[in-house]
């Protein structure tokens, strides 16, 4: 019996790895697909950040609020937001600067101290945008890709795709199965009450801009609760960003 179960053990272990082979060549593949769709690889390796305005709704505490914001960005380590928002009649201002480990906030002028909490959550999110660049993924040595079931987007087919890095907690990425363009961006994080659980960002409504296709409308929910809806409406794909745009 032990001389028939040994290469039965050891026939078992070859498959497993074959199997889990062919699912990680299945993930690259379908972010190969993901390139392709946006513009291709050599596009997207000159886009080292963006420069975008939009506007949406903030749903929180029973409130709408309506918002306008300016933002620059360069993913994984710099982003500058500034918003520009109304609630219950009185207008605000609302800035926020993340430049590597030093990050601030501040409302109308004044500076607004951010937890330890909300600085990793911030890192977190920094590291996200830049994987959704996804030429960062064809790099096999900072992040593993692990290829999962097929799930449903809206109704519609999507491959997922598990993404984890040195700095890149478990995120996941569902990808269109028709167009190959990212659907959905899934990740443990911190809500807008400071609630930790599964943030998700949905995109869709992709257009052409310098021949890289961007989505221009976005849902982000945490724990199945809406939290934002944002529409872009002026976007533009930066092969530089000077640092001058993140100093205090």
């Amino acid at each position: 019996m032990c001389r028939t179960m040994l290469p039965l053990a050891a026939l078992c272990g070859v498959l497993a790895l074959s199997t889990d082979l062919r699912a990680d060549d299945k993930a690259k593949e379908v972010i190969k697909q993901g390139i392709a769709a946006r513009g291709g690889e050599e596009k997207l390796s000159k886009v080292k950040g963006y420069r975008e305005k939009s506007k949406g709704t903030i749903s929180v505490m029973g409130m709408d609020i309506e918002f306008s914001a300016d933002s620059v960005a360069a993913p994984p380590t710099k982003m500058k937001t500034e918003l520009k928002m109304e609630i219950m009649g009185m207008a605000h201002n609302v800035e926020v600067v993340v430049n590597g480990d030093a990050m601030r906030r501040s409302i109308d002028g004044m500076m607004l101290a951010m937890q330890d909490v909300e600085k990793e959550d911030a890192k977190q999110r920094m590291q996200v945008a830049y994987v959704m660049r996804l030429t960062p993924l064809l790099d096999e040595k900072a992040f593993q890709l692990k290829s999962l079931a097929d799930a449903k987007v809206d109704g519609k087919d999507a491959q997922v795709v598990e993404i984890t890095g040195k700095d890149l907690k478990e995120t996941k990425f569902y990808f269109d199965k028709t167009t190959h363009l990212l659907a959905k961006v899934e990740y443990e994080g911190v809500g807008p009450m400071g609630n930790k659980g599964k943030q998700e960002l949905q995109m869709s409504e992709y257009k052409d801009f310098d021949g890289v296709k961007q989505p221009t409308k976005l849902m982000i929910s945490s724990d199945g609760t809406k939290f934002m809806e944002q529409s872009i409406t002026e976007y533009k794909p930066l092969d530089k960003v000077d640092d001058k745009e993140f100093a205090d």
